[in-house]
């Protein structure tokens, strides 16, 4: 186990590496530590560090102020990382010192003010953060059974962060066909599983967030039920429900996409529920008797998802409706019929996969 200084670092600078390539002004060339040796003569852990571009003293009184912003989003990502993943340190304010000197010298603001859109950023791009931290925790336990001299040691090089970066960052075409079919699908699946198995939907909604220093704000999507208890629904129709947005994407598209599948995934382990995959292979099942609806359902969400700007919004101005309760249940009615969760087994999706399945199987 990585000890907690250790954990802290890499999750700081992890923060800077992802932020600094999302603005692209600041795009990561390594993540380091430092070891160093102490009057006894032993290795000792010292700083870490993330080198990317910045600009020296005497240029950064020219700089355009979009600039600016884009660097101190970047030095804030690594307090609002750790904030992200629940770390802290007793001198955590004496190890940020070093990043507000860095924003002092180019604004005025405080490091914690740009810190809710550096974690919009982290939010949007978890999993490539996690990737990231993962990569470098697993370096750094590697060298740690070497023996390796004092100095400099790269847990990721260039090509090893670009590499990371390509596979796991949303690129700058979220907003094409790919991402929309992604999210239609998705959303799609909760909802018509859901009202296949009795729930009410309320509607199917983008919630705008934090402005990105992209200047970009950044959308979760959300399918909202009325009351699970009064819909008559057990646990079994719940837990089919969750999986639904996975199985849509399957049947619809024909993968998954693992950044909309993970907060699934995570719910359903907070109830005790690891078999994911026994729970995406039913939701398919169900949701197989009523393909036609499910396409309906998407083809609208994926209408409006293509030009949020004539969707309503909510009362109170904070939700965009991409698919009014009212409407799913109309299609429901002509295209869609019940379907029962009797074939679910609770005990099968409490019991973790078996091994053999667990890389090999994994839907991508």
């Amino acid at each position: 186990m990585v000890e907690a200084f250790a954990e802290y670092a890499i999750s700081h600078e992890a923060g800077h590496a992802i932020v600094g390539r999302f603005v692209k002004l600041a795009s990561p060339t390594n993540i380091s530590f430092y070891l160093k040796r102490d009057s006894d003569g032993n290795l000792c852990l010292g700083d870490f560090a993330t080198s990317f571009p910045f600009p020296p003293d005497t240029e950064i009184p020219n700089l355009p102020e979009e600039v600016k912003r884009c660097l101190c989003y970047t030095l804030a990502a690594g307090f609002a990382a750790t904030q992200f993943s629940g770390l802290s340190l007793p001198n955590e304010k004496q190890g940020l010192d070093s990043d507000r000197n860095r924003l002092g010298k180019l604004s005025p603001r405080t490091l914690e003010s740009f810190v809710p859109s550096a974690l919009a950023v982290i939010k949007q791009e978890q999993r490539a953060y996690r990737e990231l931290v993962s990569q470098c925790v697993g370096k750094y336990e590697l060298l740690k059974t070497k023996k390796v001299n004092e100095g400099t040691q790269v847990l990721l090089d260039k090509a090893e962060l670009e590499a990371i970066f390509d596979r796991t960052m949303f690129s700058s075409t979220d907003n094409d066909a790919d991402f929309i079919n992604t999210m239609s699908a998705h959303e799609a699946g909760h909802a018509a599983l859901g009202m296949s198995l009795g729930a009410r939907v309320e509607a199917v909604y983008a919630i705008p967030g934090c402005k990105l220093p992209n200047e970009n704000v950044s959308v979760t999507y959300k399918t909202r039920f009325g009351d699970y208890g009064r819909s008559g629904l057990v646990l079994e129709d719940k837990v089919l429900l969750e999986a639904g947005g996975a199985a849509a994407e399957l049947i619809l598209n024909g993968r998954w996409d693992d950044h909309c599948v993970k907060l699934d995934r995570a719910d359903l382990e907070k109830i005790g529920i690891l078999n994911f995959e026994y729970c995406v292979a039913k939701a398919i099942e169900l949701l197989r008797k009523n393909e036609t609806f499910l396409a309906a359902v998407r083809d609208t969400i994926r209408t409006r998802l293509s030009n949020l700007k004539r969707c309503k919004v909510t009362r109170g101005g904070t939700h965009i409706i991409l698919a009014k309760g009212s409407e799913i249940e109309k299609l429901f009615r002509g295209l869609g019929s019940l379907v029962s969760s009797s074939g679910f087994e609770l005990e099968i999706a409490r019991a973790p996969r078996p091994l053999e399945q667990s890389e090999d199987g994994e839907h991508s």
